[in-house]
Formats: C-alpha cells, sequence, structure tokens
C-alpha cells in the first residue's frame, strides 16, 4: 500500500466515490464482498500547543452520501503567521494489527510549496484543501472540498481491511536543504482516523 496523503497535509484524487469491490488490488485475497472507506474522524489537530494554536479544523466533517460514499469537507483556519517557504511533510500511516497499531508507511515531501501544481504527483490530494497555488500560506479560511484518499493509495479489497490512524507532521526546512534534518522546526500536526471494512 502507498499513500500521498497530505494534508496533508496534505497533507490527500478522483476523490469523492470511496468504494471498490473485494478483490480489485493485485494480489488481494478473493472474495464476494464489496469493501467501504469509513471516516472514523474528520481531520483534527494533535494536542500539543503548537497545532492547536496553529490550526482549528472545527468547520470540517464527514460527509455521507450513502452506504459506499463519504467525503471530508468544509473549512479550517490557519490561526497564525507561518514560515514563508520550505515546509517539509511527513506522513505516518499506522494500521491495526491484532488490537495493536503499527506504522506500515512513511512518507515524506521534502518541500509542499514545490508541489503546488497540476504535474506534481500529490496535486491528487491537494487541490482538495484550497492552498494558494504558491507559498505562504496566510493565516484564514481554506475551504476543503470532498476530501478522501485515493483508491490507488489505499485499495478497498479484504487485504487492506482494518483500522488505521494517518499523522501528519508538518516542518519548516529552514535551509530548504532535504538531507538536513537538524534544521528543522516543528510546526504542528493533524490526525486522520479511518477504516477499510466489508459492506
Amino acid at each position: 500500500m502507498s499513500v500521498n496523503i497530505i494534508l496533508f497535509l496534505v497533507f490527500c484524487s478522483s476523490l469523492g466515490l470511496c468504494r471498490g469491490q473485494g478483490g480489485g488490488g493485485a494480489g488481494a485475497p478473493s472474495d464476494d464482498s464489496e469493501y467501504i472507506l469509513i471516516f472514523e474522524s474528520s481531520i483534527f489537530p494533535t494536542a500539543d500547543e503548537e497545532s492547536l494554536s496553529s490550526m482549528n479544523t472545527s468547520g470540517l466533517e464527514v460527509v455521507s452520501f450513502n452506504e459506499t460514499i463519504s467525503t471530508i469537507s468544509g473549512v479550517m483556519w490557519i490561526l497564525k503567521e507561518l514560515p514563508e517557504s520550505h515546509f517539509r511533510i511527513v506522513v505516518i500511516v499506522k494500521k491495526e494489527v491484532s488490537g495493536k497499531f503499527e506504522v506500515v508507511l512513511t512518507k515524506e515531501i521534502c518541500d509542499l510549496c514545490e508541489e503546488l501544481h497540476v504535474d506534481s504527483e500529490h496535486w491528487k490530494y491537494i487541490r482538495y484543501f484550497g492552498l494558494p497555488p504558491q507559498c505562504p500560506f496566510p493565516p484564514g479560511i481554506y475551504t476543503v472540498n470532498g476530501f478522501a484518499p485515493h483508491e490507488d493509495d489505499l485499495p478497498l479489497n479484504s487485504g487492506s481491511a482494518a483500522r488505521y490512524i494517518i499523522t501528519i507532521m508538518i516542518y519548516h526546512n529552514k535551509d530548504g536543504d532535504c538531507d538536513n534534518y537538524d534544521n528543522q522546526i516543528y510546526l504542528f500536526s493533524l490526525i486522520l482516523n479511518l477504516a477499510v471494512e466489508a459492506l
């Protein structure tokens, strides 16, 4: 499984229709069930002071159209001035296995500012978050319209059936050097809880 979620981010498509047939993914166990993606929460900031003072996502909600279609839509607020450039995004995906959540994927975007265009591999997610066409991201309201993980990244089949916690961490990479982690400054984090279940 691969995920380019952002916010992310984020850190995350032909979104809006989150549905799939059992056995639809390569190598997935075959059965006759239909699998659906269920949001167990909207996107929300982590409980640390930096995140709570940077983001307000109380205007986001899970919108369920029927048994197989749901998205996240609404508004979110950037509450304070952020650096003008060099936003490193780190996405950590945890999957519930035998009652415990284990890390199954870590994904990093060196600089979100370089991904704000239609040719970016991450654009399928970025375009749903109402971000400006270039950095910086000023304080204010941002509209989220129909966000959900793309089925290419999270196949809806028996092989991916589980609960997931997705954490999106945003850092300021002061010198813009993707290989230099010593100069990065933590800005805030967001969390998304979801599950893939048989219908």
